[in-house]
């Protein structure tokens, strides 16, 4: 893999000692070209996909996997921030800010949505893991609520498979796919709005590229993000690079369910990775900024860290609102990563195919 910015990443014979150490059980999926996905029951998370077992990958894992006593005192510190992809529940300053003004200082993340109990079924080719969360309200709402969270695991088939363009070229690209099905229900306590909120870390280094409508509106959560953040015609772009705090929202009315991650390596070592996910204008999408009550609609969201957590970015989508107004009761969304490694021209097709957008759209 590239040892562009952003580092290198622990390869998965690596991360699966340091999940064996601390006695975490997991699983491995074998996706296509023969890509694993490994997936641990702390947390519920995902890490991968990698090329091979001596191999790292291009999502974000912090430096303690590097030794088994680092990572040994990251467990027992019980940070959330262990890496990989996951699966909270929003609104964030509903279930997480007791304190509407004072957002970091009463931050507050429930144990029992990360790293929560999980239960596993599923045989070799999907995994499910189960789990209940008791969450307060706050801000939005108020009360006890009691959700019940079901998150399967699954490969999923190369999208251009059908395309002619794959026949004729693509079919060389490194694919590996996944699809997280995320299945939500309220199971007893007040039905406050809630929503499943799938988070991708990521390594910096690169740039998000968002198709959007002329009319885009892109909301901030913090400080400040316009030296990151460009709207172009037809897309926002936004550059990660790990050491500067920024959060944008993208209204869902303004995007069609899908973004992407370019990074650009060595030779065919370069990466797009696509993240496709159910976007509906008609769904609340209920999380605001705190500085901004009732500035909601935003369906997908960007975090770009300042290095106090480990300096990585994060593709965050949101699935369908329940609770609340909304007459829903329980939920179930799809949201799928398509990883690409090939040369800047293959995934420069590839972002046009899937995207509309152009590698070089700042260029």
């Amino acid at each position: 893999m590239s040892s562009s910015p952003g580092g290198n990443t622990p390869s998965y014979q690596t991360v699966l000692a340091r999940l064996d150490e601390q006695g975490i059980t997991h699983r491995t999926l074998v996706l296509e070209d023969s890509s694993l996905l490994l997936v641990s029951q702390r947390g519920a998370r995902l890490y991968g996909p990698f090329p091979s077992e001596s191999e790292g990958s291009e999502n974000w894992m912090p430096d303690a996997f590097g030794s088994a006593e680092d990572f040994a005192a990251l467990m027992e510190s019980g940070h959330w921030n262990v890496g990989g992809e996951r699966v909270w529940i929003g609104p964030e300053i509903q279930y997480m800010i007791p304190d509407r003004s004072d957002y970091w200082g009463s931050y507050d993340l429930p144990q029992s949505m990360d790293p929560g109990e999980h239960t596993w079924e599923g045989g070799e080719d999907d995994c499910v893991l189960t789990r209940r969360s008791s969450l307060a309200g706050y801000n939005l709402g108020s009360g006890q609520v009691e959700l019940d969270v079901r998150i399967g695991v699954t490969a999923a088939a190369n999208p251009l498979r059908f395309t002619s363009a794959y026949a004729q070229g693509l079919s060389d690209v490194r694919f590996a796919g996944y699809t997280q099905r995320v299945e939500m229900s309220f199971d007893g306590g007040a039905p406050l709005l809630s929503e499943a909120w799938n988070l991708a870390q990521i390594r910096p280094g690169g740039r998000v590229l968002i198709p959007a409508t002329p009319m885009v509106e892109v909301t901030d959560y913090y400080e400040p993000s316009a030296d990151f953040v460009d709207v172009v015609p037809g897309a926002v772009s936004a550059r990660v690079t790990g050491d500067r705090r920024y959060k944008i929202g993208v209204k869902a009315a303004h995007v069609n369910g899908r973004l992407g991650y370019f990074r650009e390596g060595e030779g065919s070592d370069s990466s797009l990775i696509v993240r496709n996910f159910p976007n509906d204008p008609s769904s609340v999408y209920a999380e605001e900024p705190d500085f901004s009550e009732g500035v909601l609609g935003d369906s997908i969201h960007i975090y770009n860290d300042d290095g106090g957590l480990g300096g990585f970015g994060e593709l965050e989508a949101r699935g369908l609102t329940i609770g609340g107004t909304t007459g829903r009761v329980s939920s179930a969304d799809e949201f799928t990563s398509w990883w690409f490694f090939g040369t800047v021209e293959q995934l420069n097709v590839i972002s046009h195919h899937l995207l509309g957008v152009a590698l070089d759209v700042m260029d």
